[in-house]
């Protein structure tokens, strides 16, 4: 991650927590490792592992920050910044279209079970059963649904 891009993240979701840590510590950068981590195994080359950890670290800048679709832009370009929009949640989606719609994008499709992971992992160490449940299901529909386990 460069530190423009890290700066960019951080300054954007300042003051933010996860649990105990910063927003970007705590949850942005574990996610971003490991997408970046999926995407190898899955062969991706050089450039793709970076547009994923660059979408990793601002999965959620458009949902939880004032950051605009122009900014972002400006720092990740037009493709990422379609992908982040993906990943960004809104009230006009049912989740069901909202998982179907990141499922068509294969980078979203690891951002978002990195995501899960990673939420699902700090569900389990601060034994947040609701959320152990929700993050399960969620990964559960995300394997399926990409045929990770067939």
């Amino acid at each position: 991650m460069t530190w423009k891009m890290r700066n960019f993240v951080s300054r954007h979701h300042h003051g933010q927590m996860y649990g105990e840590q910063t927003y970007c510590g705590g949850h942005l950068i574990p996610v971003s490792d490991l997408a970046r981590e999926i995407a190898d195994r899955r062969g991706l080359d050089m450039a793709t592992l970076d547009k994923v950890n660059n979408i990793a670290l601002c999965h959620d800048i458009l949902e939880d920050t004032n950051c605009t679709e122009q900014e972002l832009e400006s720092y990740i370009g037009t493709s990422s910044t379609e992908v982040v929009k993906l990943l960004t949640k809104v009230p006009q989606k049912t989740y069901e279209q909202y998982i179907d719609d990141i499922l068509e994008d294969e980078l979203a499709t690891i951002v978002k079970i990195a995501d899960t992971m990673v939420n699902l992992q700090t569900s389990v160490l601060g034994n947040q059963k609701g959320r152990v449940h929700k993050y399960s299901q969620q990964l559960m529909l995300l394997h399926k649904k990409t045929g990770v386990n067939e």
